[in-house]
């Protein structure tokens, strides 16, 4: 093992542990000698990577949230998720999307449209209030619930359709339901003829950073068939929040179908 080797396994030793370490702690969840943890220790101090608390107990120090933040703002959302977009594509008959959430929008950034009667084209969902998409409900059910409040605001919601939910009282109700399914639909909501279902993307902070739907033609995909693949969405979904240290949506709720289809208009 080398040097290297050792400072990397113990850096992940002191942040990978539940509550502050000392120093003879790390020496013997190491299993280094007290001189070598010593040396290691004042290494990653040095570089930022750790720093001592007021006991003088080891913690994660703010060198390592740069090096993550940096290598975050880097990351190709569309190109990471590609593979993965791709692939839902040949499980779900409808228009394939992908739309980064950034700064209380939602941008479209990949589309896949299949060829065949399945097309959906139509308004963006730039130009639709988050309250009535698939996409916006997903990320306003996983959001803080002061940042749901203060998106929504305290005017009355904008109908698009006569479906469109613009009850506040009645969608965060419905937002809650979403949270807990893992998906989200837009039956005919944002625009007549469209339904959509749609899953969040999420960061290490478990925040929606961006959002994987499927718009089909409302005549000829009903909200109980939609439902029926969400499974396969999430997984989807849970699979580009892997590539960015996100948590996983979970399984789909058992009758899910039936829920999103009475719930979710």
């Amino acid at each position: 093992m080398t040097a290297n080797d050792r400072a990397f396994d113990l850096l992940r030793a002191v942040v990978a542990a539940p509550s502050p370490q000392g120093l003879g702690e790390l020496v013997v969840s190491s299993g280094l000698t007290k001189p070598t943890v010593r040396r290691l220790l004042v290494a990653l101090d040095r570089l930022g990577f750790v720093r001592q608390d007021a006991k003088r107990r080891y913690v994660a120090g703010a060198g390592i949230l740069d090096l993550a933040a940096a290598a975050l703002e880097r990351i190709d959302l569309a190109g990471e998720a590609q593979e993965v977009l791709d692939g839902l594509r040949t499980t779900m008959a409808g228009t394939v999307a992908l739309s980064e959430y950034v700064d209380g929008r939602l941008v479209v950034v990949s589309t896949l449209a299949p060829s065949g009667p399945y097309k959906v084209a139509g308004r963006g969902v730039t130009n639709t209030g988050l309250h009535a998409t698939a996409t916006g409900k997903a990320v306003l059910a996983f959001l803080p619930a002061a940042d749901t409040v203060w998106l929504l605001g305290n005017n009355p919601l904008e109908r698009y359709t006569e479906h469109t939910l613009a009850d506040i009282t009645a969608l965060r109700g419905q937002l809650r339901e979403i949270a807990g399914l893992g998906f989200a639909i837009n039956d005919q909501e944002s625009r007549a003829g469209v339904r959509c279902i749609a899953a969040p993307v999420r960061n290490h902070l478990a925040r929606p950073v961006a959002v994987v739907s499927v718009s089909v033609a409302a005549a000829q995909v009903s909200v109980a068939a939609l439902c029926d693949h969400s499974a396969q969405l999430m997984e989807a979904a849970d699979a580009i929040s892997d590539g960015i240290g996100g948590p996983r949506l979970g399984n789909c709720v058992a009758g899910g179908s039936e829920s999103g289809e009475s719930d979710q208009r």
